[in-house]
């Protein structure tokens, strides 16, 4: 998925609590692109929760905000995708 797929109605909301939350699963090279795909409505204080080995027991997360979760998923790299929660 490239973050030129990601359309959002321009209704000029900013705000996570207007929107419902967005479940995806993307390639971890393609988070940078979604995330400034996704800002503009979303914010960059909305929180995002990636999820690892969802379907297992060893499931493991991190939580950041839309602003910082490439950073904190750099150390992922090479892991298989997560699942992203936003909002």
């Amino acid at each position: 998925m490239s973050a030129s797929v990601l359309e959002f109605p321009s209704d000029g909301r900013s705000q996570s609590a207007s929107r419902p939350p967005l479940v995806f699963r993307p390639s971890l090279h393609s988070v940078e692109q979604i995330v400034n795909a996704l800002t503009p409505f979303y914010g960059p204080h909305c929180p995002v929760c990636a999820v690892f080995n969802d379907n297992s027991l060893e499931e493991s997360r991190v939580n950041a905000k839309v602003s910082t979760v490439a950073s904190a998923l750099r150390g992922y790299m090479g892991s298989e995708a997560p699942l992203l929660v936003i909002g």
